[in-house]
């Protein structure tokens, strides 16, 4: 879970999806587009980070992020949808094998297509006929991961968000967890038999992330709930493994129970508040969030907004809270971040990796 060379030019790019009425149209395979051996990519300072592939010397992004059924969703979602997506698939695809691509499989029509309701004129959709029910299937991501040489396709991750909230009425109702598995293995058995029908991803690990979404109003946003690997061809998925994810903002509100205070960091986050507003009286907000895998801290980023603007505030502002990091949160494993902020500039950082006990502090000069 906490599993963390010269430049090559890419030799291989994907085909995006023309129509949705015949999948042999929809998913093209990769084609050698320029010279053997030559392949461009980011490079890297951090072995848990892959390395990026630039087409023709420039980054590619992916036409399908942000499109949604609904038409819109909350950035809480968006970045815990878009990060354990990743943080998933580098146990499957790891940093020092594979090189990483924005999704280029599925493009921007596809998408919006399955993305909405079955239809005579549209018999592509995974949604629901009934105009009468909700749209739960709301949106894909999709990453795709190439062998070491940066020229063969090695694998795909796609992450499937659905809602549990029918928002549609004045009054909100949640989506049962019958009708929401039907969705998620409908959804999930139809975009395999799709793809599987092209004889480039015919064998290659597929790996699927079913994401939850939270309650637009929710700050904390959503979270992954299942995950699966398709495998060998299959092109469906009978056995989900069930992901114990959680992200919980701090301070907890008074008398409310949740993880963070079952497992003690929100007493830790409140004594690391304390000591910072006693001791640098402004700071006059301290906010976290804390991601928990497995009840285990993944990661927890505290934002801090400062009042003070000389260098040498500041640098001890920064000092201070390392030596907080050091001391409270010793025995914390995940990454520790602490980012700290005026109301219109980024003033430092102080954080600490997974794994590690050295703290690192940049000042922004």
């Amino acid at each position: 879970m906490r599993k963390r060379n010269s430049l090559l030019i890419i030799a291989a790019s994907l085909f995006l999806i023309s129509g949705c009425g015949n999948l042999e149209k929809e998913v093209k395979p990769i084609r050698d587009t320029q010279a053997a051996n030559q392949t461009v990519t980011t490079g890297r300072v951090d072995h848990g980070v892959y390395q990026g592939i630039l087409t023709e010397g420039t980054y590619q992004t992916s036409t399908i992020r942000g499109i949604t059924a609904s038409g819109s969703s909350s950035g809480f979602n968006q970045r815990n949808f878009e990060t354990g997506l990743l943080q998933f698939s580098k146990e499957i695809f790891p940093t020092d094998l594979y090189y990483f691509h924005e999704g280029q499989v599925l493009d921007e029509e596809t998408v919006t297509k399955w993305l909405g309701r079955e239809s005579k004129e549209n018999p592509e959709g995974l949604n629901a006929s009934d105009p009468k029910q909700p749209l739960i299937f709301q949106q894909i991501i999709e990453y795709d991961f190439f062998k070491e040489e940066g020229r063969t396709l090695g694998g795909l991750s796609f992450g499937l968000a659905f809602t549990r909230y029918d928002e549609s009425g004045e009054v909100q109702e949640q989506i049962s967890q019958d009708v929401l598995m039907r969705q998620i293995k409908k959804t999930v058995n139809a975009i395999l038999s799709r793809l599987r029908k092209t004889p480039q991803f015919e064998k290659i690990p597929i790996m699927i992330g079913i994401f939850e979404q939270a309650n637009k109003k929710d700050i904390n946003g959503g979270r992954y709930i299942y995950k699966a690997v398709s495998k060998d061809g299959e092109q469906a998925v009978d056995v989900f493994d069930e992901v114990n994810e959680a992200y919980v903002t701090l301070p907890v509100l008074s008398g409310q129970t949740n993880i963070a205070t079952e497992e003690g960091i929100n007493k830790v986050f409140q004594t690391f508040q304390s000591s910072l507003q006693t001791a640098f009286p402004k700071v006059v907000g301290v906010t976290g969030k804390v991601h928990f895998i497995e009840r285990e801290i993944e990661t927890i980023v505290i934002n801090l907004d400062s009042k003070y603007f000389s260098q040498t505030e500041i640098d001890s502002l920064a000092q201070f809270v390392g030596k907080q990091i050091e001391s409270l949160f010793e025995d914390i494993q995940g990454t520790v971040e602490v980012q700290i902020q005026s109301v219109t500039t980024p003033q430092a950082y102080v954080g600490r990796k997974a794994g590690t006990k050295e703290v690192i502090s940049y000042q922004f000069r």
